[in-house]
């Protein structure tokens, strides 16, 4: 007997049009990471997978978006494996994982794309 897997997380996807409408006015870093044509087949085997069955749940401790991303990007082997709990514990939150992507992207030559966002809103010190 298996055992039920009754997910409450979700993946989707957002086009160009939609993502800038709800990006106007925010702060965001967009970094560019060049891929070859497998790993470009490998993403869009992961994307179309994880947004028929998500593989794990959205836990408050747990698989969290940076942790999610991160998976996807080790499965893309753009960054090193970790197990579940390590991916979990090293990027609970998204401030970890951003850092970690800018210095591979300065390290690797990535395109880094930057808009300030609102200068009345209180953001992150990093």
């Amino acid at each position: 007997m298996g055992i039920e897997k009754n997910f409450h997380s979700h993946f989707f996807s957002q086009g160009m049009p939609e993502w800038m409408g709800d990006s106007v006015g925010m702060k965001y870093i967009t970094v560019t990471i060049p891929l070859t044509w497998v790993q470009y087949q490998r993403i869009d085997s992961i994307h179309k997978a994880y947004q028929n069955t998500p593989p794990y749940d959205y836990a408050f401790v747990g698989m969290r978006c940076a942790a999610a991303t991160y998976d996807i990007l080790s499965q893309l082997k753009l960054v090193s494996n970790r197990g579940r709990y390590g991916m979990v514990t090293r990027y609970f939150y998204p401030k970890l994982l951003r850092k970690r992507i800018l210095k591979l992207a300065a390290e690797r030559k990535y395109v880094i794309h930057q808009q300030s966002g609102r200068i009345t809103r209180k953001w992150e010190k990093d």
